[in-house]
């Protein structure tokens, strides 16, 4: 239809995926052809981290729940574990570094033009809106422990 908004075509139904990073979701001539526009938009929860080391070095993967939905075919992508933009990566693991934390962020994927890499581009997250959320088995403990003296004096 003339003039429709992509995003508010049907979604396509959700690919699971071991892990999810941006190559999954869009091509490298996808970003060429797409640059200064929303590539992707990725929700997450996250829960913890680690580190993955590859040919091309360390890298940092999150586990926890995620949904990406490509905005160039609204293809849509779910899995338990994700690899996230450089600068996306940071300012979740500064928020983790915090404390026993769980991070619920949505942030929009996009290319800018770059001379610095081989490429011609770089891939950049607009400033995710992140929850902090106190783990929840914490929580859990934590309001338990709360109410213990009151099912102890009941108790006695």
């Amino acid at each position: 239809m003339k003039g429709q908004n992509k995003m508010t075509k049907k979604l396509n139904e959700p690919k699971e995926l071991k892990s999810l990073s941006l190559n999954d979701v869009v091509t490298k001539p996808q970003i060429k052809d797409n640059i200064n526009k929303p590539l992707v938009n990725i929700h997450g929860f996250i829960s913890s981290y680690f580190t993955h080391t590859t040919k091309f070095g360390e890298n940092t993967g999150f586990k926890g729940d995620f949904v990406a939905i490509s905005c160039l075919d609204n293809s849509v992508y779910i899995s338990s574990a994700a690899f996230l933009p450089n600068g996306l990566t940071e300012q979740i693991l500064k928020q983790l570094s915090q404390g026993l934390l769980e991070v619920e962020f949505k942030a929009t994927i996009k290319a800018i033009s770059s001379d610095k890499s081989p490429y011609g581009y770089a891939i950049i997250a607009d400033e995710p809106e992140t929850e902090q959320r106190q783990n929840r088995r914490a929580a859990l403990m934590q309001r338990a422990l709360a109410d213990a003296p009151l099912l102890l004096e009941k108790a006695a």
